[in-house]
């Protein structure tokens, strides 16, 4: 039996500790958020057309989060974070490829996010797995990426091959 090194399961009101760490972080909110208000609540509850997931390590740790966002046409958006304790851990960047796989062999065709211009973290990540940029909105750079750009991707096909994860 392969144990996942990331395990991607519904958010629980056990995780609301969690996700308050994160979102009281002046950082996180400034490169997630723009350093706006967000209500944590919204995050946990159900809603339609959106997947939300926790992300653990294999031993239980939370990590960060993730949502999906399906729209029309085969499309998704998304969004996610990680603890900021993990920040530069790249944890982001390998539960960011193992969710972009799955969403990419659930059918979807094409990714889109959006990304603060001075979040340049987020911005090499995004570019390393494969996203191009095609708009600047307002102080977002939006950024786009196609299933057969990021399966060529090397650098994916790489992280993938040391890697294992679960969506529970």
């Amino acid at each position: 039996m392969i144990i996942p090194n990331l395990i991607f399961c519904n958010p629980k009101d056990s995780d609301f500790p969690n996700y308050k760490a994160c979102l009281e972080n002046d950082e996180f909110k400034r490169m997630l958020y723009g350093g706006q208000r967000f209500d944590i609540n919204r995050f946990l509850k159900k809603e339609k057309n959106i997947l939300k997931y926790s992300v653990f390590s294999s031993n239980g740790i939370f990590i960060g989060f993730v949502q999906l966002f399906y729209k029309q046409n085969n499309q998704a958006s998304f969004l996610g974070g990680v603890l900021p304790i993990f920040f530069n851990s790249g944890l982001g960047l390998k539960a960011c490829v193992c969710i972009l796989d799955y969403i990419f062999r659930k059918g979807i065709m094409e990714v889109i996010t959006g990304v603060y211009f001075y979040n340049l973290r987020s911005l090499k990540m995004l570019k390393a797995i494969g996203f191009t940029e095609t708009s600047l909105i307002q102080d977002k750079v939006i950024l786009t990426l196609e299933k057969t750009r990021f399966n060529d991707n090397d650098f994916n096909k790489n992280i993938l091959d040391r890697i294992r994860y679960e969506i529970v």
